[in-house]
């Protein structure tokens, strides 16, 4: 008897053992998952409205109707197109929700927040994961930035129908990455730069906003 529970003893000590090894990892797990990554400055909180991703509708929606009147006319066109980072955190926000309901991408978590800046260039994504594990839920917040100052641009330009003029060479190169990894990201059913004949001419940021800058093409459809 005696033997019997010595060793009942010696398994309670090792699942014990067991038990607080694995709390101590999940713990650390959400820990690690929660932590905010430090930012390089403070950023300015970014408002997120519906009425500034329907005016970034708007814009997209005027300035294909401006490339399309020149291009039909066959005439130049100098074209500048501003965005700001209130009208690009919502429209980005709306677009993902989007896409989830319509089921078009599956995430492992909940977007609580989007926040673009464009000086310093960054995307912080704000959300809440749940993980199961033994019947409990646990939910797990988290934050993530995406260093976009180096001109990592979220829609694609195809090399064969818009020139990348006026660019510097190390952009030029992430621009034709990202195209080369299938990464188009302009906004989805309503405007495709793609099949437009748009010389680039510059990409940068005025006073807080993305500002790109090009003239249309002069053949006709």
């Amino acid at each position: 008897m005696g033997a019997i529970r010595g060793c009942l003893i010696a398994l309670g000590i090792v699942f014990g053992l067991l038990v607080l090894l694995v709390a101590t990892i999940i713990g650390y797990f959400c820990y690690t998952l929660s932590r905010p990554i430090p930012l390089e400055q403070e950023m300015t909180p970014v408002a997120i409205s519906h009425e500034a991703a329907l005016s970034l509708d708007r814009k997209i929606e005027a300035l294909e109707a401006q490339i399309r009147a020149a291009q039909e006319a066959g005439v130049v066109k100098p074209i500048r197109f501003e965005v700001t980072p209130e009208e690009a955190s919502s429209w980005a926000k709306e677009e993902i929700e989007r896409a989830l309901e319509e089921g078009e991408v599956d995430l492992p978590f909940n977007i609580e927040s989007i926040q673009i800046n464009f000086s310093p260039g960054s995307v912080i994504i704000k959300g809440m994961a749940k993980i199961k594990a033994w019947g409990f839920t646990i939910s797990v917040g988290g934050e993530a930035e995406v260093d976009i100052r180096h001109g990592q641009l979220w829609y694609a330009i195809e090399e064969e129908k818009i020139q990348l003029a006026g660019i510097p060479g190390a952009v030029k190169e992430q621009v034709l990455e990202a195209i080369r990894a299938g990464i188009p990201h302009w906004p989805s059913g309503s405007f495709d730069i793609t099949d437009l004949p748009l010389e680039l001419q510059s990409i940068g940021v005025e006073d807080d906003k993305l500002v790109i800058e090009g003239q249309t093409g002069v053949e006709k459809v």
